[in-house]
């Protein structure tokens, strides 16, 4: 018999019929029907995207003034910041649900903002014991060097940024954030306690 192949290669899927015809060294032949059908190779799907999730939120004063323009950050993770609008309010979109994120508010702008020279009898004021600061939050303002105490000393900058021979905080921020449902220990004296500057998310969903 004749030892050469044929090869048939379909071109496209569907059903194929063809005969085939053998011839042997003496010239006899046989023929035979046959035909093949030609599917398409078995390709997994793709996984299903990764579920997603929004991280939103606002940021107000103590008093439930907005406060726009505070730059927001996730913390170890490649998106740019985003920054409050008008109404304090911020969002991240599309972001990976099951991972733990850890938001961080920054805004170091405008330290004379809501400053006034009244601010320095007022801190005169507490550290005398005449009168003390009425909030942990505004205690945490007066403490401008960030020392961890309330002195002279925090005065001292405060009059230089108020008389424009300093035009920043040497050792701060124009503002600091704090988680708003955090509850002081000693709402007295909050300077001692470390305070939850940033927001930290476990398993978003």
């Amino acid at each position: 018999a004749d030892s050469s192949t044929a090869i048939f290669k379909p071109d496209s899927i569907g059903g194929y019929f063809y005969s085939v015809t053998v011839t042997d060294s003496n010239g006899c032949t046989a023929t035979d029907d046959s035909g093949i059908i030609v599917i398409a190779p078995m390709i997994p799907p793709p996984p299903p995207p990764a579920p997603m999730a929004a991280i939103a939120g606002n940021i107000t004063t103590e008093k439930g003034e907005m406060v726009e323009r505070t730059t927001i950050s996730l913390a170890d993770y490649e998106m740019l910041p985003v920054t409050t609008n008008a109404a304090g309010d911020y969002q991240f979109d599309s972001i990976p649900m099951y991972n733990n994120y850890k938001v961080v508010p920054e805004k170091n702008i405008n330290p004379l903002n809501g400053v006034s020279t009244f601010d320095l009898v007022l801190m005169s004021k507490h550290i005398l014991g005449t009168q003390l600061l009425d909030s942990p939050y505004k205690m945490i303002a007066a403490d401008i060097n960030r020392s961890g105490t309330i002195t002279a000393f925090d005065m001292v900058q405060l009059r230089q940024l108020i008389l424009n021979i300093n035009d920043d905080f040497t050792n701060n921020t124009s503002w600091r954030f704090i988680d708003a449902s955090y509850e002081f220990t000693d709402p007295t004296n909050p300077l001692v306690e470390a305070i939850p500057e940033t927001y930290n998310i476990t398993d978003l969903s």
